[in-house]
This record gives C-alpha cells, structure tokens and sequence, in this order.
C-alpha cells in the first residue's frame, strides 16, 4: 500500500465507464509538473481542480487503481466497502475448499481410468487456489486502506466558514 498527499492542479478526460464490476471514474490530472492520464476509481465522483486529497494506491505509481482517497476541504472519504471483499473472499474460499475436496475423494479412492480427470481436477484446484490468494490480498490491501483513510479522515478538519 502506497499513500501521497497531492492537489490535482489540473483534472481533464472525466469520464464514468462502466465495467463488469460497476462504474469506475477514469481521470487524467497533472501534479508536481507530473501528468498522469489514466487513473481510475471506482463509483462516480467528481474531480474539482485544485483539491487536496490523501490518496491510496495500491503500490508506487498505480494509478490505474485508486484503492480510495480522503478530501482535505470536506473531510469526505471516498474507498472500496471492505464488506463487499469479504463476501467475494467467502464465496471463492467454498468454491477451492469444495474443488480441492474433490481432488482428495478422487485421489484417495482411485479408478482404472481416472489418470487425467485426477489431473484436471488437481488443475482446477491450483487455479482457484490462486485466485483466491488474490482475492485474499485484494481484500487486505482494501481493509487497510479504509482503516488508514478512516484515520486520515478523523484527523482532518475541513474549512469552515465563519460566520459574521
């Protein structure tokens, strides 16, 4: 997990698309003489030019994900709902736990012919595996960013105007 503190000077290209897993809001800005033209968050928002943000990537210079970022005049925070990943991490973790069973029924009692269907299910059971390693690490990396810009968000005291 990478965190900056950084004002867009300019916010240019805002457009919603919307992808298999929602809308996402694909931006380009420039900072600190830097300009980037492809970075993404998920949901719909508006970029004001000139807005100070704490920001959350998922390593150095990954703009193409923005985990979440916290709003410097409102306070607002804006990240991914760490329960949605838990329910992604469950559903996948019965998927591997479910297939790698089948593995183990096949390979304990096992047939005449039964060499390559040991060999896809043994495949089957890697791959979601994998896939739910990722998920695992995705679901981290979200639940510790929301924690952080929880944290950033409670230290932040927007500007408000004083009255006469």
């Amino acid at each position: 997990m990478y965190t900056r503190r950084i004002r867009f000077d300019r916010v240019f290209d805002v457009r919603d698309v919307t992808l298999r897993n929602g809308v996402t809001t694909q931006f380009g800005f420039e900072a600190d003489g830097r300009t980037v033209r492809d970075a993404r968050i998920k949901g719909r928002h508006e970029i004001p030019q000139g807005v100070e943000l704490t920001v959350v990537l998922p390593r150095e210079g990954g703009w193409s994900w923005l985990v979440g970022w916290v709003d410097h005049s409102t306070g607002r925070m804006v990240c991914d709902k760490p329960s949605s990943w838990i329910l992604v991490t469950a559903v996948f973790a019965i998927l591997a736990a479910g297939q790698c069973f089948l593995t183990w029924l096949t390979l304990r009692h096992p047939q005449p012919d039964q060499g390559s269907t040991v060999w896809v299910l043994g495949a089957m059971c890697v791959f979601l595996l994998a896939v739910f390693a990722a998920i695992i690490r995705q679901a981290g990396l979200v639940l510790q960013a929301h924690r952080f810009l929880s944290a950033t968000q409670a230290s932040v005291r927007p500007a408000t105007p004083r009255a006469p």
